[in-house]
C-alpha cells in the first residue's frame, strides 16, 4: 500500500469521532411566550401651564411668572415635595401684526407671548382632580398632559417576566407531549427585547377655569409585558 493510500485511511479513521459528535448532537425543542400584568396605578404626573400676553417682553413675562408662583405656592401647600416639582418649559415669543390679507407681517412687533410649565409627580392618584382645580384657580391656562404610572415598576416588569417563563415552559411541555418525547433540562434562556409597559394617557388643553372642576380623570389601568425565548433538550 502506498504512502498516499496510508494516508487517506489516516484522515478517514481521524475524522470518524467527530463525525460520530456530530451524530450525537442532543435533540432541543425551542418556544417563546409572552407574559403581561395589568395593574392599577399609584401615581400620576401632570404638566401645567400659563401663557401670558403683553405688550413688552417684561411685562408678559412678569405676568406668566406671577401666575407660576401662585401655581408653585399653590402645590406647595397640598403637600407635594420639591423633589416632585420641576420646571419644564420657559418660553418668550414676539406677535406679529397682520397685514389687510391677514398675513402675518414679520416686520412688526405687536407684543410678546411668555410661556412656562412645570411638572408634577403626584405620590396619590386620588388628589389629582383637586390638584388640578386648584392649580387652574390659582392661574393655570393650560393643562398639557396627565399621565398614570406606578412608584415601582421593577416588580410587575419581574411578575410579567415569570410569566413569560412559566407560559413558555408550559408550553414546551406540552409540544413534547405531543411528539411522544420527554421534555429534558433547560439548555437556553434568553429575554427577547426589553420589558414594556402601556401607560393610560390623557391630554387636554383648557381656558376655562370652570370646565376643570367638572373634568373627570379615569386612571385606568397599566399593563406590563414580557418576552422570552426557551430551548429545551428532548429526552426519549
Amino acid at each position: 500500500m502506498n504512502r498516499l493510500a496510508h494516508f487517506l485511511i489516516f484522515l478517514v479513521l481521524a475524522g470518524l469521532p467527530f463525525v460520530a459528535q456530530a451524530q450525537e448532537s442532543p435533540r432541543t425543542i425551542s418556544v417563546s411566550a409572552e407574559g403581561e400584568v395589568t395593574l392599577p396605578p399609584d401615581m400620576a404626573r401632570l404638566i401645567l401651564g400659563v401663557t401670558a400676553e403683553a405688550k413688552s417682553s417684561h411685562d408678559a413675562l412678569d405676568g406668566a411668572g406671577r401666575a407660576m408662583q401662585a401655581i408653585l405656592d399653590f402645590v406647595t401647600v397640598q403637600g407635594i415635595e420639591a423633589s416632585d416639582i420641576q420646571t419644564d418649559v420657559i418660553r418668550l415669543n414676539p406677535r406679529y401684526a397682520r397685514n389687510s390679507n391677514g398675513q402675518i407681517d414679520y416686520r412688526i412687533i405687536v407684543g410678546y407671548s411668555a410661556e412656562t410649565t412645570i411638572r408634577l409627580r403626584l405620590q396619590d392618584i386620588n388628589i389629582v382632580g383637586e390638584v388640578l382645580a386648584g392649580a387652574v384657580e390659582a392661574g393655570a391656562n393650560r393643562i398639557d398632559g396627565i399621565s398614570f404610572g406606578l412608584k415601582d415598576e421593577t416588580g410587575a416588569l419581574d411578575e410579567a417576566r415569570r410569566l413569560a417563563v412559566v407560559e413558555a415552559r408550559r408550553k414546551a411541555a406540552f409540544l413534547a407531549e405531543a411528539a411522544g418525547v420527554g421534555l429534558g433540562p433547560l439548555m437556553q434562556l434568553t429575554e427577547m427585547g426589553s420589558p414594556s409597559y402601556r401607560m393610560e394617557v390623557a391630554s387636554m388643553a383648557m381656558d376655562m377655569r370652570a370646565d376643570v372642576a367638572l373634568m373627570p380623570v379615569a386612571p385606568g389601568e397599566i399593563s406590563f409585558s414580557a418576552s422570552v425565548s426557551l430551548v429545551y433538550q428532548l429526552a426519549d
